[in-house]
């Protein structure tokens, strides 16, 4: 069907505010649409771009909470979240905001969709795509060392300081101090709050976790976005009018510091084993911080029905052919597992990072379509 409602949608880019609170405080959601669509809401964890935008889409772009990326906050009146709960109230009103709006979008498929911190968070829902997720914390969040020291960017030794920082991490989440747990975390590779280089600066000499083959900011959101951004014509069109950007505002991972190590396993396995929805989860090959043999071995470690048929499954090499005609000669996107029987797939991207999208867009597209179409 074509979307019905081109004159609420100026160009291709229109704004809803979403209420979080009867206050001054609201979400930003970006709305794109295309025709024959699927409803997608990408729901965003980490300093990113906007994801790969696919003709055929309705593109729901929220952010998991308040001030981050085009929210904005009255700092006397904000209540901030601190747990996941919350926030996927917040965001489920959106999208019944959404459907109130748009009616005639009810019937159909709706796939949600997010990546890194906002990749825990998750009604004619159709599938759930979750990459470089923290779905599990205190099954990901250790063996740091061996990550680092199998792509030679550690010595034995530095591996063992990693191996030491993983104990320190495990033995708070083990006595319930999920905070503790995260300033170890923070002080040796995350950085957002210990004032001093961490561990993983000082021995690496890099700041970037995102994509280890990337130097400093590597991934970060290019100069010529925010010029982009800042420009009255696409203030207009987004309607933020004077309002100022700000690329990172740590207030809200200071409330959500002792959300940060807690699991959504509990909410998670029951999607893998509904017969309704498909799930992907998929891994930046260059990551660190949620690299894909962290993610790995949460999965082979996961107590689900389908643990055994994941197990049995073969990993298959996945190709994009259009890579080479257009002159890259690398077809190898990267490798995925699919448990048909339960409509699982787990995807690693070769050539991307944390960011997988803005890493590898067209291997991204690919991924997301292909798992979109497939029955």
């Amino acid at each position: 069907m074509k979307f019905p409602y081109p004159s609420l949608l100026p160009e291709w880019i229109h704004r809803q505010i979403v209420m979080i609170e009867p206050s001054k405080s609201n979400t930003e959601s970006i709305l794109s649409y295309g025709d024959d669509v699927v409803l997608s809401m990408w729901i965003e964890g980490a300093r990113n771009k906007l994801p790969y935008i696919r003709s055929g889409f309705v593109h729901i772009a929220a952010e998991l909470n308040a001030d981050l990326a085009l929210c904005y906050i009255d700092w006397t009146e904000s209540k901030y979240r601190v747990k996941t709960i919350p926030v996927g109230g917040d965001l489920r009103s959106a999208l019944l905001q959404f459907y109130s709006m748009f009616p005639d979008q009810r019937p159909n498929d709706l796939y949600i969709t997010g990546e890194s911190y906002a990749g825990k968070y998750y009604i004619n829902l159709k599938g759930l795509s979750i990459g470089d997720g923290a779905m599990s914390p205190p099954d990901q969040f250790k063996n740091f060392g061996d990550l680092l020291f199998y792509t030679g960017s550690i010595d034995s030794k530095e591996k063992a300081v990693f191996d030491d920082y993983d104990a320190k991490i495990q033995a708070s989440l083990a006595s319930g101090d999920n905070v503790g747990a995260f300033e170890h975390f923070d002080e040796m590779l995350n950085g957002d709050f210990y004032e001093y280089p961490t561990y993983y600066t000082n021995v690496t000499g890099l700041t970037n976790y995102f994509n280890f083959e990337q130097g400093d900011c590597g991934s970060c959101v290019p100069e010529y976005y925010d010029d982009w951004l800042d420009l009255d014509e696409t203030r207009a069109k987004i309607h933020v009018g004077d309002l100022e950007y700000s690329s990172f505002n740590e207030t809200v991972e200071v409330y959500l510091k002792e959300d940060w190590m807690r699991g959504v396993v509990d909410m998670l396995v029951p999607l893998m084993e509904s017969s309704d929805i498909k799930v992907l989860v998929y891994s930046g090959q260059n990551d660190i911080i949620l690299g894909a043999p962290l993610t790995e071995q949460f999965l082979d470690g996961l107590e689900w029905q389908g643990a055994d048929d994941y197990d049995a499954t073969e990993k298959e090499v996945w190709r994009v052919d259009s890579d080479t005609e257009q002159g890259q000669n690398d077809p190898i996107a990267g490798y995925r597992k699919t448990v048909s029987k339960w409509g699982f797939t787990y995807a690693v991207v070769r050539g991307a990072g944390h960011m997988v999208p803005g890493d590898q867009p067209e291997r991204s597209y690919d991924l997301i379509t292909t798992f979109v179409d497939k029955a």
